[in-house]
């Protein structure tokens, strides 16, 4: 016959300190766009000048850092690093037309093209 012993193990529990304000929360955005647009033209001097059909993708990433330790002594309540990205797959295009209807010059859009910005908020 088997009796029950009581357990001598013990338990320990870990008390953990409160988060502190250097927590830094993180998001993260992410947007990327298709834009198509059918035949149209440009109006220079009276004359309609034809700009054509285009399709271009752009593409933005944005990190947000709030209650960030640097971003608290500065004074900011949040900091955002974006990336955009632009004309993804390089797709060349009429613009616009400048110069006089009877010599017309043609603007192209950008090629792919990337810049960066930073946003604080006090």
């Amino acid at each position: 016959r088997r009796t029950a012993t009581p357990s001598t193990r013990t338990e320990t529990t870990a008390i953990l300190p409160p988060p502190t304000s250097t927590t830094v929360p993180k998001v993260v955005d992410a947007y990327i766009s298709f834009n198509e647009m059918g035949n149209s033209y440009y109006n220079l001097g009276g004359k309609f000048l034809p700009l054509g059909s285009r399709f271009y993708s752009n593409m933005s990433l944005q990190y947000t850092f709030r209650n960030a330790p640097l971003g608290e002594r500065l004074g900011f309540k949040k900091v955002t690093a974006s990336l955009h990205l632009n004309n993804l797959f390089d797709r060349r295009f009429i613009q616009s037309y400048t110069g006089s209807s009877s010599n017309p010059y043609q603007k192209l859009n950008l090629p792919f093209n990337v810049y960066a910005g930073l946003d604080a908020t006090f």
